[in-house]
């Protein structure tokens, strides 16, 4: 994944207007302390897909962002589907925008499911 990061970094150098600093990053989920981040998307996009997404039994997720004058995220989320695990797996991916709040944070803005 590194080796991907380098070379999208490189491809948006190319892209930025003089005195921008556009990046890339790649972060996939552990098994400690993040694996929780992205539930609430998660759960949309399986209610938009019109299935349960059961993050119980399984779930771990990697996340492509792209840092310009906004944040945009890629997030593909691997997790078990229906009330009890079955031992099937589904792959589902969603984007999003962070926008800046009053507090100084960020805000999830726009998501959409980037699977059917």
């Amino acid at each position: 994944m590194e080796e991907l990061s380098v070379k999208l970094n490189t491809g948006l150098l190319n892209l930025a207007p003089m005195g921008a600093n556009y990046s890339a990053s790649i972060k996939e989920s552990t098994d400690t302390s993040d694996n929780y981040w992205f539930y609430d998307q998660i759960i949309q996009t399986a209610k938009k897909l019109e299935y349960y997404a059961n993050l119980e039994a399984y779930k771990s997720w990697i996340r492509l962002t792209i840092m310009t004058q906004d944040q945009f995220e890629l997030v593909i989320s691997f997790h078990s589907i229906n009330y009890s695990f079955q031992g099937i797996l589904v792959v589902s991916a969603f984007t999003l925008k962070r926008v800046a709040n009053e507090e100084g944070g960020k805000d999830v803005s726009n998501l959409k499911q980037a699977t059917q």
